[in-house]
């Protein structure tokens, strides 16, 4: 594959997260649950910005901490949606298929998030190297 395109799709996906996050506290809760939720997804876009810029953010410890977290939050977001009771608008076989939709597209956003924030934690060793702060 070209490395200039992939340089240009990971750019674009960025910007894509970027502008979700932003419009993003407008159409959810804005209470504390919410809003540590949208604080949360912007450190993983600090995270990709590191990977991209390759520039070293903080320490890779917290990285590699964030990386699991994530991981641990989408499982818990899908199996709480699978198992806990629909809401009010949906019932049964409706509840299941927008869950499916929505899976999907949270999977279509979040799998090459991973996938940056894989290499920036644990695949990009020169990142880290000149800041003495790899493990």
């Amino acid at each position: 594959m070209d490395p200039e395109k992939t340089r240009f799709a990971w750019w674009f996906y960025f910007w894509f997260l970027v502008a979700l996050a932003t419009i993003s506290p407008f159409f959810g809760p804005l209470d504390p649950v919410g809003w540590a939720q949208w604080s949360f997804e912007l450190v993983g876009i600090a995270g990709l910005w590191g990977y991209l810029r390759r520039k070293p953010i903080v320490h890779l410890q917290l990285w590699r901490a964030y990386f699991l977290a994530v991981i641990v939050s989408l499982l818990y977001g899908g199996f709480s949606a699978i198992f806990g009771d629909p809401p009010d608008p949906f019932s049964g076989v409706a509840w299941h298929g927008f869950l499916a939709v929505v899976t999907l597209f949270v999977w279509v956003i979040t799998v090459p998030l991973l996938i940056g924030l894989w290499r920036y934690a644990f695949r990009s060793p020169s990142i880290w190297q000149s800041t003495g702060s790899a493990a």
